[in-house]
């Protein structure tokens, strides 16, 4: 797969997630939603001076106003079925919002190996 046709897949299985997803930024909504956005190319393996398999990385912001939402583990689930790499690498309370933000960092594979 091209990395276009890797981030739309990638995309509409997030869609998938019982809250509103947006790519890149939000629209004005309340919470919970979440947002995801490529941010470069990630780890990607060489081989004989070239990208045998390229990567992807991105992030993946989620905001809610409940405790324990069980949405976060749904994310986690998503993310180990799909990514080829994830980390939950914050957690914090924004006392500005209100919110509860959870952000992962991901990586997708994608190329003529990955279809």
């Amino acid at each position: 797969m091209t990395l276009q046709q890797t981030l739309k897949k990638f995309g509409e299985t997030l869609a998938e997630l019982p809250v509103s997803v947006f790519h890149f930024r939000r629209s004005k909504m309340s919470p919970p939603y979440a947002v995801w956005q490529e941010d470069g190319e990630g780890e990607s393996l060489l081989a004989e001076n070239r990208r045998a398999e390229p990567v992807i990385a991105g992030s993946l912001d989620y905001y809610t106003k409940t405790e324990f939402d069980p949405v976060v583990e749904q994310i986690n689930q998503l993310l180990e079925q799909h990514a080829d790499g994830w980390e939950l690498v914050t957690v914090l309370y924004e006392e500005e919002t209100h919110l509860m933000h959870y952000s992962w960092d991901w990586e997708l594979c994608y190329g003529e190996d990955h279809v």
